[in-house]
């Protein structure tokens, strides 16, 4: 009987048994010890490394005096549990703490004219140098020690560096090595979450970093993460990333920052071979400002010289996720703003991505792609709905299907408007299993051929269902060598509820900056023109009742208030 009571006892345990010890971190007002217990905003520690080499229990919070900088890699080497998370945030008023774990550069010998070298093989050196940064700003790389002002070069051991102005004592010159040759250990990353789960990381700012937050999956999925309200500046390889075995699962990053970073939150498996799901994420609200820009125009390759992938959010082998209300703006992306991926047999199914503003972003990558690295992979059953995709370079949306692909994919009530390049690229081996519906095309300045790559025969394909769509006027479809004026392509079937025109957006100049450009004006064409797919509300949250209009806003009628009302007494 005692031991059923105290079986039954621990199960009762309540959850605020988990309630935890908050330690707090602090380099200022007041300066804190490591010698002290930390356990109070009086009696802080001091540094990272003692966070480092301690232990922490489920419920735990680590806070960082906000204000203060610190160095240094913060690495975390326990776990919660679900309802008991360790936090990772900030106390005290003023700006987000920053972690900054590049390594400074502080002994330099001048070579000849204003270059100096240093030999740096003693700071803690184990891969090759990736990016070199002059008081926080990326520096570009050269390709040999014949430097410009304001470049850098390395050959071990030996890091050469020429001033941008004056000497490099007026300067803090720091570097991180690169990781991409590595996936066991990191260096020079911010938050270092490898192989542990149930971690909430808020109101950090991670700034000169390889990886802002990053797991490494060794020996343990890194499930239900969350990170949420930090920001990124100046994050060579990318702002958050997983890198899996196996995948992980219940991640939010949402509410974040990220400018003039390679890229933004990304999940990747770390073999192409291995095609490890993620599951149950949520990335939205996140602004993504000049990805794979160091200022927004100079790309990161000239900075790295590596060639990596750039894309604003990125996802390998997801399921059932959502990437909401999203801004993503300028910068040179290779890949994408937003980038779907499945590696070899990897299928992506039941994602929402939604709500979205991708403006602006050049460099030959895509606005939305849904793309495949193995002709077994494929993508089933998700929605790409209410997205507004203006300015942009390369294709505004692609999809590459593989024989996996068994369901309908839906892309509707889309804008894509003032690109520069074919508005859509669809390429697949087998069927397509895409609807395309209530999107309206107006407005790109690339060759007017829509549906790059579907057709190389008239026979159409019963998986691509396209109507009551909006184009301008004289469109042309299909590939360049069999390309099908309006009329053929509406006697293929498609389109035959679709409307040519000009859509009158709020804006009709063409200089789009605002998603409220793109509502509609009173006897618009688009206004009732669509059909109903399933969808409940508009990107401005209004509801869709009866007949649904094309694009991504409903048009709401406003009603001017009478004037010839009177008082009767």
């Amino acid at each position: 009987m005692r031991k059923v009571l105290a079986i039954l006892i621990i199960l009762a345990w309540p959850l605020s048994a988990w309630a935890g010890v908050t330690y707090y971190i602090s380099n200022a007002n007041p300066v804190g010890s490591d010698s002290n217990n930390g356990t109070s905003t009086s009696t802080p520690w001091l540094t990272i490394a003692q966070v480092n080499s301690s232990t922490f229990s489920p419920g735990d919070s680590i806070l960082f005096n906000s204000g203060c900088t610190w160095s240094g890699q913060l690495t975390v080497a326990s776990s919660g549990i679900s309802g008991a998370p360790i936090t990772i945030g900030s106390y005290g008023s003023g700006a987000k703490p920053i972690i900054n774990p590049s390594t400074v550069v502080s002994s330099w010998t001048l070579v000849s004219g204003s270059v100096y070298d240093s030999n740096i093989s003693a700071l803690n050196l184990v891969n090759f140098v990736y990016m070199v940064c002059e008081d926080n700003i990326p520096l570009q790389i050269a390709t040999s020690d014949a430097l410009s002002d304001g470049q850098w070069y390395y050959s071990y051991p030996t890091l050469y560096y020429k001033p941008s102005s004056g000497t490099p004592s007026s300067h803090v010159v720091t570097f991180i090595q690169d990781n991409t040759s590595t996936s066991a250990t990191t260096y020079n990353c911010g938050i270092n979450l490898s192989n542990q789960s149930y971690i909430n990381i808020t109101g950090i700012e991670l700034i000169d970093t390889f990886v802002g937050v990053i797991t490494v999956e060794t020996t343990a999925q890194s499930n239900n993460i969350s990170v949420t309200y930090c920001s990124f500046l100046y994050n060579a390889y990318s702002g958050i990333q997983f890198f899996t075995l196996t995948g992980a699962s219940n991640g939010n990053l949402s509410n974040n920052y990220f400018e003039y970073c390679a890229q933004g939150p990304t999940l990747e498996t770390q073999a192409v071979s291995n095609a490890s799901t993620f599951n149950n994420f949520t990335m939205n609200y996140n602004t993504v400002v000049g990805v794979g820009a160091i200022n927004g125009t100079t790309a990161w390759n000239t900075v790295t010289g590596k060639s990596n992938d750039e894309e604003g959010i990125g996802a390998q082998d997801l399921t059932n996720s959502f990437i909401e209300y999203n801004t993503i703006t300028g910068g040179i992306s290779n890949q994408g703003a937003i980038v779907l991926y499945n590696n070899n047999s990897g299928i992506s199914s039941g994602n929402l991505t939604a709500f979205n503003l991708i403006n602006g972003v050049n460099g030959g990558g895509n606005g939305l792609l849904m793309w495949t690295g193995g002709t077994n992979s494929g993508y089933n059953g998700n929605q790409t709905v209410y997205n507004i995709i203006i300015n942009s370079t390369g294709y505004p949306f692609s999809i590459g299907q593989g024989t996996a692909a068994t369901v309908q994919n839906l892309f509707a009530n889309n804008v894509i408007a003032g690109n520069n390049g074919d508005p859509i690229l669809i390429l697949s081996g087998t069927s397509i299993y895409l609807t395309f519906k209530n999107n309206i095309l107006f407005n790109n300045s690339g060759s007017q051929t829509y549906f790059t790559g579907v057709y190389n025969t008239d026979v159409p394909d019963a998986t691509f269902i396209c109507d009551y769509n909006l184009y301008p006027a004289a469109p042309t479809f299909g590939s360049s060598n069999t390309s099908k004026t309006w009329a053929q392509w509406q006697a293929l079937g498609y389109d035959t509820h679709a409307v040519v025109g000009n859509p009158l957006f709020t804006n009709g100049s063409g200089a789009f900056d605002l998603a409220t450009d793109f509502t509609l004006q009173p006897g618009s064409p688009a206004i009732h023109a669509g059909t109903v797919v399933g969808l409940t509300q508009d990107f401005a949250g209004n509801l869709i009742s009866g007949v649904p209009d094309i694009g991504a806003f409903e048009f709401i009628q406003k009603l001017s208030p009478p004037t010839n009302l009177r008082v009767i007494q």
